[in-house]
């Protein structure tokens, strides 16, 4: 896909999931997404030492909240970052492991959750 590319964004609700949860997907949909206008991050270097940078594509508006997680789900790390003000980095002192990286855009609530491997030498 190119960067002026449309996509579809499909709508349901949290109890019924798009098309009321009967795998019916003629349901409502959205309003054509410019994929440039999507919210992305990258989560750069990886595998890391001891902590990464965050870069991110906002033009505004763009706090966000960073938590790191084990692979089973538990919350280690949390902090916020204003990424318009460049990169962000996160320093977490973690043992060398996999770990999940979730951002979510404090404004939209737009989630974005990434792996991230830290190896200590």
């Amino acid at each position: 896909m190119k960067a002026n590319d449309k996509i579809w964004k499909v709508c349901g609700d949290t109890k019924h999931g798009v098309g009321g949860g009967n795998g019916d997907f003629s349901g409502k949909t959205g309003d054509n997404i410019n994929i440039a206008d999507l919210f992305t991050v990258e989560v750069y270097p990886n595998p890391a030492s001891f902590g990464f940078n965050l870069k991110s594509n906002c033009k505004e508006n763009c706090e966000v909240k960073v938590e790191v997680l084990t692979i089973t789900g538990q919350k280690l790390f949390e902090k916020n970052c204003d990424l318009l003000a460049g990169n962000c980095f996160i320093n977490t002192h973690l043992t060398s492991g996999t770990y999940m990286v979730k951002i979510t855009k404090i404004e939209t609530m737009e989630t974005i959750t990434q792996k991230l491997i830290i190896t200590n030498r």
